[in-house]
């Protein structure tokens, strides 16, 4: 997943398109993939999948990734090691898990590391989302003023947040907790720390962009925004099941009526399915593209999309012509899946929830082919 932004030598004007690169390596971790001394394929597997297992070694690995900034997540490091941070022509900025425990491995989990070209060395940088572990950034008077200093060490225990500042943009590389926890009681304590810390995570944005900073939050973010990002959901024919918590938060934030954030691959491509980065590897599942889209590129405030002057919101559909209502407010882009003459096609629907009649801010209805708004757009052959 890449996203570009201006990027900005210390003290100096924009200079090059920013070119930031983020990876979820929980498959092998920093130090497999660093190796030199393992293999740099693995045996095929028994889908006949052969995957990259080494680059040999990190500078190896940065420069295959061609980037100005690499974000990495589950780095899986208990503790730092010289030789898989220090590089020669890059600056490294990591958080490692603290919680020792037989959940955590000992401590062998999680981690985020951002690497930067000395070229866009961050004016600022600090590890954690809370800002308890290191205050040097600033702007969480939000989170102070909402949780004790015990909860928000708690919540930056885990190793699942680097900030970095180039110029007027916060970079926040973002590794977001899943729940995967068969025990009732361990996943009740997950989905509670889940909530705890997107909540923190929002507080810390809002405040970083309330001090005039672009915000760009980007990894892997354990949520797939709609059901375009699932392959599981995108195949039922029958009405889905409600969202999660973490969705109906994550939709809050890219709107409609007032988006935050924009999802980046969404405001570019509205409609696009198929679009996964998360797969069952063991199963095969990445061989028949089966997967869910959780590795997001996040933008606030949402950025003007130079075809059409509007701003992505992240909805399906949103920030295209012909997919906007009269109200300003978005649409989702759909695509038809029940057998006949029009499966396939795509078409815009409001996105907002059902509602009382006469309530403004509810479902109004909306709905447009997505072909009809293509050729609206383009308007009469000349």
């Amino acid at each position: 997943m890449a996203a570009a932004q201006p990027c900005c030598h210390r003290g100096s004007e924009p200079s090059h398109p920013l070119r930031v690169v983020s990876w979820n390596i929980g498959l092998r971790g920093l130090a497999t993939l660093a190796s030199s001394t393992a293999a740099s394929f693995d045996a095929p597997d028994v889908h006949g999948i052969s995957r990259r297992q080494s680059f040999g070694s990190l500078a190896t690995l940065l420069a295959a990734l061609d980037a100005d900034i690499v974000c990495f997540q589950e780095v899986k490091l208990r503790e730092m090691e010289r030789h898989l941070a220090l590089v020669d022509g890059w600056d490294s900025y990591f958080s490692l898990c603290r919680a020792r425990e037989p959940r955590t491995s000992g401590g062998r989990y999680a981690g985020v590391a951002t690497f930067c070209r000395t070229g866009c060395r961050p004016r600022l940088a600090a590890e954690g989302v809370t800002g308890v572990l290191d205050s040097s950034i600033g702007h969480r008077a939000s989170l102070v003023a909402e949780s004790s200093e015990e909860e928000l060490r708690q919540i930056d225990s885990e190793g699942r947040c680097v900030i970095t500042v180039h110029a007027d943009l916060a970079l926040l590389n973002v590794y977001a907790p899943a729940n995967t926890a068969s025990d009732p009681e361990e996943s009740e304590r997950r989905r509670a720390f889940k909530a705890s810390f997107l909540r923190a995570l929002e507080l810390r944005c809002r405040d970083l962009a309330a001090a005039g900073l672009r915000v760009l939050l980007i990894g892997d973010m354990n949520i797939s925004p709609s059901r375009l990002d699932s392959a599981r959901e995108a195949e039922l024919l029958q009405a889905p099941p409600p969202p999660s918590a973490s969705r109906l938060w994550l939709q809050a934030l890219l709107g409609p009526p007032r988006p935050f954030f924009a999802d980046a691959f969404r405001a570019l491509h509205p409609a696009r399915g198929g679009a996964y980065s998360c797969f069952h590897v063991a199963s095969g599942a990445d061989r028949h593209n089966y997967g869910s889209r959780i590795d997001l590129a996040l933008l606030a405030p949402p950025p003007l999309l130079p075809s059409s002057g509007q701003a992505g919101s992240g909805q399906a559909g949103s920030g295209q012509a012909g997919s906007g209502l009269a109200d300003g407010s978005s649409a989702h882009a759909s695509v038809v899946k029940k057998a006949g003459p029009t499966q396939g096609k795509t078409f815009y629907s409001c996105a907002r929830a059902e509602g009382h009649r006469g309530d403004k801010e509810s479902n109004c209805r909306f709905f447009q082919w997505a072909a009809a708004a293509e050729r609206k757009r383009k308007g009469p052959p000349a």
